[in-house]
């Protein structure tokens, strides 16, 4: 797992690298942590054969381009939803902008990626790097073009977003609207088939014990989502969801007890649960 640093800070993102017959890079970051990965690599004296990304958000794959101009042989595997965004990342510029409200993170400097170095993923597809595969698995519901990757050898996991990101050591959703909770939890029950040992999440860090690990996770969501319906039948928004998750999550709020600083993390987790639950009521 390489650590770099984003705003004076490290443990914001972790890019795994996978060495062997053939080396492969999962999401290398926004540009500003791409270059550090590069010098990274140079120090390593490591050549990138693939670039496989999780999924298309700025802060996992906005780097891609900085990557390939030093690795110009590289192939870059992404989710058919998200290759064209990839080529004129237009749309997403514009989205990741609307999301933080006219003041985006200091990601760095975006470029497109050509398309002739794009290949386009199918589910159970095998990344062969010779010594090591790993296989693609849809896992939607952080996003439509999540997507993970599994090391049967080692029983290695890589997740990217759809397997939630650690909060003061412990795991919530990473749900900007449109976050889906329903497929979540199938991918969750995919995840969970492969047995993995080791999870590896991009934010932030590896955790052992896996299939533990996602159970959990499977259990908090299907918690949250069951709140915030009942927090749109009652007329309620999101204020009233928090108040119903602080109250029936006894982790939640103990978290929140020992550090009151995650109470706006939950608060940014919880936005992609109500928007969900207002979108459904309104298709009844």
């Amino acid at each position: 797992m390489i650590d770099t640093v984003f705003q004076g800070k490290t443990g914001i993102l972790g890019t795994y690298l996978i060495t062997g017959d053939r080396t492969a890079l999962i999401d290398p970051g926004p540009p500003v942590q791409a270059t550090q990965v590069l010098e990274i690599l140079k120090q390593l004296g490591v050549k990138i054969n693939l670039i496989a990304l999780t999924h298309i958000h700025l802060d996992h794959a906005a780097g891609t381009w900085d990557i390939l101009q030093e690795h110009s042989k590289c192939k870059v595997i992404v989710h058919p939803r998200g290759s064209k965004h990839l080529v004129d990342p237009t749309n997403l510029l514009e989205a990741a902008l609307s999301q933080f409200k006219g003041e985006m993170p200091p990601y760095g400097e975006v470029n497109p990626v050509p398309h002739e170095v794009i290949t386009e993923s199918e589910e159970g597809m095998i990344l062969d790097l010779g010594d090591t595969k790993l296989l693609v698995i849809w896992t939607s519901g952080h996003s439509t073009h999540s997507q993970s990757f599994f090391e049967p050898e080692n029983g290695l996991l890589f997740t990217g977003d759809a397997a939630g990101q650690i909060v003061f050591d412990q795991v919530i959703p990473a749900s900007p609207p449109p976050f889906n909770p329903e497929q979540t939890i199938e991918s969750i029950e995919h995840m969970i088939n492969l047995k993995p040992t080791i999870i590896c999440i991009s934010h932030f860090g590896y955790r052992e014990n896996a299939v533990s690990y996602l159970s959990d996770f499977r259990d908090r969501v299907e918690l949250w989502k069951r709140l915030s319906f009942e927090a749109i039948e009652n007329g309620g928004g999101l204020r009233d969801l928090f108040e119903l998750v602080h109250s029936n999550d006894k982790i939640i709020k103990k978290l929140i007890e020992l550090h009151p600083e995650a109470k706006s993390d939950i608060y940014s987790s919880l936005v992609g649960f109500i928007s969900y639950a207002k979108w459904k009521n309104n298709q009844k």
